[in-house]
């Protein structure tokens, strides 16, 4: 959680490193899911998004942009997918998860990604279990942890390829703060811990958002569960960014293959990308339970976190600049 390790470089623009999705409503309700939603900024402040009628209100606290407030009057685009046309910007919210990107002064933006939270959460939910995520660093490098939260309040992270860190973690208000090399976080403040935890209960894999309170990166992935060629199923509406290009897409998996489609404005073409995925295995070859690698008919490699129960897509580039999150 503090080394880079098996990286795969994210160069310049490439700042929207979100994932970890959930929950697609898949109806064409012209007013999105309600509620409050928690998580980060991919910079690494921490975040908080309101969903009120047509109306989004956001907050940022941190490092790099906090504070940093305002709102966004939001029409429908399509599907899960909203937009503001003052700025114009693009907004995904389903009942479990929101993406957006928004005004931070002076010109600038952020990416946020939140989980919907409907209280305090509950330590008995994450006890025991692990989860699999991906860290994204500001240098735009990014690693695999897997973190693993014991009951007795403190937790261990092992670095996909190589790397350790331990630590306590207790919750606080509606997220779970952590402190590296303690072992009792009763002294704990939110400004004093260095991650954020925002996990959201899944039925089949929970999801979790992990702010680092330096304001150095954040991390998105799932509660770790092997994967099956059964979990391979469906379509996934997305969003996606790569260097000087974003847009919604479409991405239909199946078993071992996968078929991906370019939609502006909600409407998709043709699959224009096809290739095969590879189950519990990271694209640099290392054998792990829960990711698979995608190839392209390009050559081009992709990490997946995936889960068809609930609607979870997260696809980072392994081999190209490439950042992409839906659901069902």
């Amino acid at each position: 959680m503090q080394r880079s390790i098996c990286a795969a470089s994210l160069t310049g623009v490439l700042a929207l490193a979100l994932a970890a999705c959930g929950g697609g409503n898949g109806d064409s309700s012209t007013q999105p899911p309600q509620g409050q939603y928690e998580g980060a900024a991919t910079a690494g402040d921490y975040a908080t998004l309101n969903v009120s009628g047509s109306t989004v209100s956001y907050n940022l606290t941190g490092a790099n942009f906090g504070p940093a407030s305002g709102t966004l009057n939001l029409t429908q685009a399509f599907g899960d997918f909203w937009q503001s046309t003052s700025p114009a910007l693009g907004v995904l919210l389903t009942d479990n998860l929101a993406v957006a990107r928004v005004p931070v002064g002076g010109g600038a933006f952020a990416y946020v990604v939140g989980l919907q939270l409907e209280g305090p959460p509950d330590p008995n939910t994450i006890a025991n279990k692990h989860y699999l995520y991906i860290e994204i660093k500001n240098d735009n490098t990014t690693s695999g942890w897997d973190v693993h939260f014991l009951a007795n309040g403190t937790f261990t992270a092992s670095g996909i390829g190589g790397g350790s860190a331990s630590g306590c973690w207790k919750p606080l208000g509606n997220h779970f703060v952590g402190k590296l090399n303690l072992t009792d976080c009763s002294g704990v403040t939110d400004t004093s811990a260095d991650y954020r935890f925002v996990i959201k209960p899944g039925s089949s894999r929970s999801g979790i958002v992990v702010d680092y309170v330096d304001g150095s990166g954040v991390g998105i992935g799932l509660e770790q569960v092997p994967l099956t060629a059964g979990d391979l199923t469906g379509t996934y509406s997305a969003y996606y960014q790569e260097p000087g290009t974003a847009d919604f897409s479409q991405v239909t998996v199946n078993s071992a293959s996968f078929s991906w489609a370019r939609c502006p404005s909600g409407s998709c073409a043709a699959p224009s990308v096809t290739g095969t995925i590879v189950l519990n295995q990271l694209c640099s070859g290392l054998a792990y339970d829960g990711v698979a690698c995608a190839t392209d008919n390009s050559g081009n490699t992709y990490n997946l976190l995936i889960d068809p129960d609930d609607d979870y897509y997260f696809a980072v580039g392994y081999s190209r600049s490439y950042l992409e999150v839906g659901s069902r």
